[in-house]
């Protein structure tokens, strides 16, 4: 709790960083493995499920994998 305690009010980890900065993150080897690792073994994992399934397209997007425009008009 003292490492927590000590983390400043505003940081971020790493992989929203790297997401919000359109780089590829570590989210398949965190979030990713967890869901598949569940669905292997029939255990729910709905919030490691639905974050990896939220944020895939924007890893795919960083990973150049897929493009879509996201400009406002």
């Amino acid at each position: 709790m003292q490492r927590v305690d000590g983390l400043r009010a505003r940081g971020t980890a790493s992989m929203q960083r790297d997401v919000m900065g359109g780089r590829p993150s570590e989210l398949c080897t965190q979030n990713g493995v967890v869901a598949r690792f569940g669905r292997e073994r029939a255990i729910d994992t709905p919030i490691n499920t639905f974050i990896y399934h939220s944020l895939l397209p924007l890893e795919r997007r960083a990973r150049g994998q897929i493009d879509f425009d996201v400009t406002p008009r």
